[in-house]
């Protein structure tokens, strides 16, 4: 069960579509690079106490980015001028 301003955030991205979101724990993440000795750098607590956890949020996408996507360009003034789109977006 999602906390509910966790579910009102990933329903907000959602219709954008962003509606792929996972909630993690930091420390998780942190020990799981460190335990495999991954390249990665460790994300930050901001020094949270290690008892208290550090949430962050994956996000991806499926194909419903698309139609949002492709709706907020076409309202662009002059779509083609927008430089990358997708990351603008």
């Amino acid at each position: 069960c999602m906390d509910p301003q966790l579910e009102r955030f990933a329903d907000t991205l959602a219709l954008a579509g962003i509606d792929i979101t996972q909630p993690f724990d930091v420390r998780w993440y942190n020990a799981h690079a460190i335990e495999h000795s991954l390249p990665l750098s460790p994300l930050p607590t901001f020094e949270r106490p290690p008892s208290d956890g550090t949430l962050a949020v994956l996000l991806g996408n499926s194909t419903a980015l698309w139609p949002a996507f492709l709706r907020w360009l076409a309202a662009q003034p002059d779509p083609e001028s927008v430089t990358d789109p997708l990351d603008t977006y």
